[in-house]
């Protein structure tokens, strides 16, 4: 039997309405903060994800899905979602002088990495682009975002990790200063490493063997080689971090997996989820603009969240909502009166309510055991009776109280019992 390829997985019925209630959510605060969604292709030219991720990177050197297409163009699915959200900025001219533009996007992204748990090689993200803004009001912004989710969705055992790698302009210094540190434990350092300390020193700290980060951990930070003019808008950041409350831990160590970051970088975990344990990251990346063909520099900054982590934080903390049956379940007297109970269904369905019925014309008994597998609140029971005298039964399957009463007055009566059986569960 054919099954799914390994690194992927179905979403089925039941887990398929907490990811909706994830994405519901994330959608509300993201109106708050005035973003719009943008959404992108799932394949792009690799060149797109090289110039812009950078050729030294593990994503690109070890994890793309790469192909050809028929013409022999060299394709990838999307990694991650910043480059092609900046492609399609620059493509359709959406960056204008002094505006700033807010955009996010949710779905899938693609790695060829080991999979675990709440990482797959398909996997999904959240994420968000604040573009045209170079003051740390933007950095501020992203991060009170994030915060502002995890407390929507009632996660509040996360914390957050900032570090600083200096402006574009500084970059050179900065990896000079690096590179000086390292050299007396070059030969202790992995092959990979050997190799990026001379293309992209910054990706030895992020290196993950073990040999390496003991390495890492006796040097100094990337923060005692800021410029004071870039230390200035880190504690700039750090000061309206503070103000708002937002609690945080400096890594002086810390770097992201992309090479396009400069000055602010950040991480947000959870203790929910092991070693592995960050739900979220991101940060400045003024230069990618440039990168990319720019002729002028755009600033930017930008976060991306793991779906799947995320629902594994809220399910291990007994968050996720429980899986909801239908509101109303319309119970008929036999397959011959399902026609005269469609406009029913129908009626209570466009009034707002989620509504089934049996569509297999079996017996009163079986409709209502249909009722109480469905987890239904209320049944509507219409037989012969009631057809004929113009009447109709509700029944309370949670109190399994009934009444009965007009046709006509049925749509005002559930509204009145659910609409009470809401104020009650909330």
């Amino acid at each position: 039997m054919l099954q799914n390829v390994r690194g992927t997985e179905d979403v089925l019925p039941g887990a398929s309405q907490q990811w909706l209630w994830l994405e519901e959510k994330a959608r509300s605060w993201l109106k708050r903060f005035n973003f719009e969604e943008i959404r992108t292709p799932i394949f792009e030219l690799t060149e797109l994800f090289i110039r812009s991720i950078g050729e030294t990177t593990d994503i690109v050197n070890k994890e793309m899905y790469t192909f050809s297409d028929r013409k022999g163009r060299s394709l990838t699915l999307r990694p991650e979602g910043t480059a092609s959200v900046v492609r399609a900025c620059l493509q359709h001219k959406l960056i204008q002088p002094n505006q700033v533009l807010k955009l996010y996007y949710i779905g899938p992204m693609f790695r060829y990495e080991r999979p675990q748990a709440g990482r797959q090689r398909q996997f999904h993200q959240i994420g968000i682009e604040i573009l045209g803004c170079e003051r740390p009001a933007a950095d501020l912004e992203s991060i009170l975002l994030l915060k502002s989710l995890f407390q929507e969705w009632g996660i509040s055992r996360v914390g957050f990790r900032i570090n600083s790698t200096g402006s574009r302009g500084s970059r050179p210094l900065v990896q000079k200063r690096l590179r000086e540190w390292l050299s007396p434990h070059i030969q202790d350092l992995c092959a990979d490493c050997r190799n990026r300390y001379e293309k992209n020193v910054f990706r030895v700290y992020d290196c993950k063997e073990k040999s390496c980060k003991s390495i890492i951990g006796t040097l100094p930070g990337i923060l005692e080689i800021l410029s004071e003019e870039d230390r200035k808008y880190f504690d700039d950041v750090r000061k309206g971090l503070d103000q708002m409350g937002v609690e945080y831990e400096l890594d002086p160590h810390l770097v992201r997996g992309l090479d396009y970051y400069t000055h602010t970088i950040f991480e947000a975990y959870s203790d929910q989820l092991g070693s592995c344990d960050a739900i979220a990251g991101g940060g400045r990346y003024d230069g990618l603009f440039q990168e990319m063909g720019s002729a002028v520099q755009v600033p930017a900054v930008g976060w991306g969240i793991g779906m799947e982590r995320i629902l594994n934080v809220l399910q291990s903390l007994s968050l996720l909502p429980s899986v909801s049956g239908p509101d109303i379940v319309v119970i008929a007297s036999g397959d011959e009166n399902t026609s005269q109970n469609i406009p029913v269904v129908q009626e209570l369905r466009q009034a707002g309510f989620k509504v089934e019925y049996d569509l297999l014309g079996r017996n009163m008994k079986a409709q209502f055991r249909l009722a109480d597998r469905t987890g239904a609140r209320l049944a509507v029971i219409r037989g012969e009776n009631e057809i004929q005298g113009r009447k109709v039964k509700i029944k309370d399957l949670t109190s399994h109280e009934e009444i009965e009463l007009d046709e006509d007055k049925l749509l005002l009566k559930v509204k009145e019992i659910l609409s009470a059986a809401k104020k009650v569960s909330s």
